[in-house]
């Protein structure tokens, strides 16, 4: 259903809602693997290139903590 609602939104808007997933690093420990997870399928489902960079970054950034 997300990545369904990413496609479907103008890609500027996607990209916006996609900076509130920096957050992350605010939740449980089980939490954000859980988030990590979810941000890579978001990588990997076709995002325009801004929404796919801003989902790319919040992965890195996940990645080095995790």
């Amino acid at each position: 259903f997300r990545r369904v609602l990413f496609r479907s939104l103008n890609p500027q808007v996607a990209a916006r809602v996609a900076g509130c997933f920096d957050v992350w690093t605010k939740l449980a420990e089980a939490s954000k693997h859980k988030a990590h997870r979810e941000l890579e399928r978001l990588v990997r489902s076709g995002l325009s290139s801004n929404t796919h960079e801003i989902v790319q970054k919040a992965v890195e950034a996940s990645t080095a903590v995790l």
